[in-house]
């Protein structure tokens, strides 16, 4: 059992662990790209991790690909959850604003200043600025701590069952109207096979009504990848990278709503991602950023809209356990981001 850190050794993490931790991420990048099944699981996973930044989203996947919802080690003992003996922490990459005095043409931090330099810094009367760093940050997952299975829904969304999938498709109609100004339209396209399309000219989606409840939401959740991502023809991206970038904001939209993601629907996002990656060149760390990064980004912009729109249609009981998991979820998140500054340590393993 490793020694657990003391107060004194929270907080600093050295230039060789920040370089270890640039490259973990690096070499992620470099899995991901010869490895179409890897990607796959990164969109999948990425879901339930908006409120992150990819990179983490990246480290957190590599360390627990089954992680739902992560925390300091502190904010759960706060819930009044802990963490179990012998818990492994998960590393990630955390920003951190350090606060500098301007003193006689030299910057001095906040945290060294005399209590006159303070004094006078709260007054206004000396310049300061600020720079950010990353530390590492300890997390833990809720299967690593007390708090009981019966109530982790109260903490992450567990999806829709199918039979409100009618209900989850006309909110994803209004949210594509009222925040894309993209209707929807559900007609009759002389066919069993096509199952709908996005039209940028015109901006508006059209899918099949023929479908089923679960094949409308599934097929809505891809066109409306298109309209998120605004992908218009013409634009400089390849086919294959305005499919795959389609496909993945579809996948986390399903995977978020708790829709099983068809084989088709993996098998087309990996091709077209191997199909991407052969034509652009020099993909590499910054590329996967650029490219999945846009998608993450734009899917965690519009997400809590989505909800929004969603939870207009669903029933009432459905309702209660959001508010329940929404209020829960609020509440940790505050505690999370209160002590996180308190979860950074060196690299060595910490055990309970």
């Amino acid at each position: 059992m490793t020694r657990r850190n003391s107060k004194k050794d929270q907080g600093k993490t050295s230039s060789k662990e920040k370089d270890d931790l640039r490259e973990e991420i690096r070499a992620l990048s470099e899995e991901y790209k010869t490895n179409p099944d890897h990607i796959l699981e990164l969109v999948q996973f990425s879901s339930n991790f908006y409120t992150y930044s990819l990179n983490n989203t990246m480290l957190i996947h590599s360390q627990n690909p089954g992680a739902t919802f992560v925390q300091s080690y502190k904010a759960w003992k706060d819930m009044g959850y802990p963490v179990r003996r012998q818990g492994k922490s998960m590393t990630i990459s955390v920003p951190v604003k350090t606060t500098y005095l301007k003193i006689d043409d030299e910057y001095v931090k906040l945290s060294k200043a005399t209590k006159e330099q303070v004094e006078d810094y709260k007054a206004g009367k000396l310049e300061a600025i600020q720079k950010l760093r990353f530390c590492r940050g300890l997390t833990f997952d809720i299967s690593q701590t007390t708090f009981p299975p019966e109530k982790y829904p109260q903490l992450y969304s567990m999806g829709y069952p199918s039979e409100t999938h009618e209900q989850v498709t006309k909110g994803l109609a209004e949210f594509s109207v009222t925040h894309l100004n993209v209707p929807v339209y559900f007609q009759d396209l002389n066919s069993i096979s096509l199952r709908g399309f996005y039209r940028p000219q015109y901006r508006e989606i059209v899918i099949n009504e023929k479908l089923n409840s679960t094949g409308r939401l599934s097929t809505l959740s891809h066109e409306l990848g298109h309209a998120l991502m605004d992908h218009q023809p013409g634009k400089n991206k390849s086919a294959s990278q305005i499919e795959w970038e389609a496909d993945a904001m579809s996948i986390m939209i399903q995977s978020s709503l708790g829709l099983e993601i068809s084989d088709t629907r993996k098998q087309h996002l990996k091709d077209h991602y191997t199909s991407m990656v052969t034509s652009l060149e020099n993909f590499s760390e910054s590329t996967l950023d650029t490219v999945f990064g846009s998608v993450y980004g734009t899917y965690k912009e519009y997400r809590p809209l989505m909800d929004e729109c969603i939870e207009k249609y669903i029933s009432k009981e459905h309702l209660q356990t959001l508010d329940q998991q929404r209020s829960l979820k609020t509440g940790a998140e505050k505690l999370s981001g209160k002590y996180m500054e308190r979860a950074f340590f060196p690299l060595e393993e910490r055990s309970m």
